[in-house]
């Protein structure tokens, strides 16, 4: 999951303290990904009842197949079954979910009719939140893949595979890439560390600058650490004197102006700017030659 897209929506509620409904469906949907599924089905109520009164009929569809996804991961059938209904019922396609939530019941063959309809009329309208043919086949490839390898038929699973596959790569987001990747038979192992941690790894460099910026700019975490002693090596096993304390404990005292004291505060002190400035260059350049932009 994009992290820029997680702040967003951690940050449009801490400014305006609601959202309107269509946007409570993205944030359980990005809540659902992160694992909280108790506040992704609450944010996935909200929007139900919000959207119901006043908007358009097919986006709260939308929010009611959200619910229904939430419920049907969850392992809710009956409750999910009721929303995928009450999704369909506004205009909103059910599928896949409903072909998965006919596979989670072991009915192989309704779940196999149903996927393979959905397929077949997945066109150019962006029912599903996405815009053209490919795109929309997308969103029910996986879900193709996983129905036909449970219904036994692999020629037909490795066909949605391949297709799942060059449209990943024709795209190159790492959302469509994992689950092409999943779909070819990857392992979580395999995924992460071939798709999830190069994409996120202009995140994770900045994640380390910034704590290691944070160490040398906070006094009491390097002193705890480094002791408080005045002792210039390059040994991290001897007891040393952060910049930070130094600068704390002499202008602490009556340091008369001008004295080799007193020039040594800003002199440690520039250092220390010196220092900081160098590392977030870095970072900056880091993450502007690894991060990833998609169109």
């Amino acid at each position: 999951m994009d992290p820029g897209a997680h702040a967003w929506c951690d940050s449009l509620e801490q400014f305006t303290g609601a959202y309107s409904g269509t946007c409570r469906i993205h944030r359980s949907e990005l809540l659902q990904l992160t694992g909280v599924w108790t506040e992704a089905a609450e944010e996935a109520q909200l929007a139900c009842r919000q959207l119901g009164h006043g908007y358009g009929l097919i986006i709260t569809g939308g929010a009611f197949y959200q619910l229904a996804e939430i419920h049907r991961l969850h392992g809710d059938l009956d409750r999910a079954e009721q929303a995928y209904r009450q999704a369909g019922s506004y205009g909103w396609l059910a599928e896949p979910g409903l072909a998965l939530l006919r596979l989670a019941r072991g009915d192989t063959t309704a779940a196999t009719a149903a996927i393979r309809r959905a397929l077949a009329e997945a066109t150019d309208r962006p029912l599903y939140r996405v815009p053209g043919r490919e795109l929309t086949r997308s969103q029910v490839l996986p879900a193709y893949v996983e129905i036909m390898l449970a219904g036994g038929d692999l020629p037909a699973a490795d066909r949605g595979a391949a297709e799942l596959g060059v449209i990943a790569e024709r795209y190159r987001t790492p959302a469509l890439q994992a689950r092409a990747a999943y779909a070819l038979g990857s392992a979580k192992v395999q995924v992460a560390t071939r798709i999830v941690v190069p994409a996120a790894v202009s995140g994770i460099v900045a994640s380390f600058v910034l704590a290691i910026s944070r160490a040398v700019g906070e006094t009491m975490i390097v002193l705890v650490a480094m002791g408080q002693q005045p002792n210039l090596s390059f040994d991290p096993r001897e007891a040393a004197e952060a910049m930070t304390a130094f600068i704390a404990a002499t202008g602490a005292g009556d340091v008369p102006t001008g004295s080799i004291e007193y020039k040594t505060i800003f002199a440690v002190g520039a250092t220390l700017f010196v220092m900081t400035l160098v590392m977030n260059i870095f970072a900056i350049r880091l993450v502007r030659k690894y991060r990833e932009v998609y169109e």
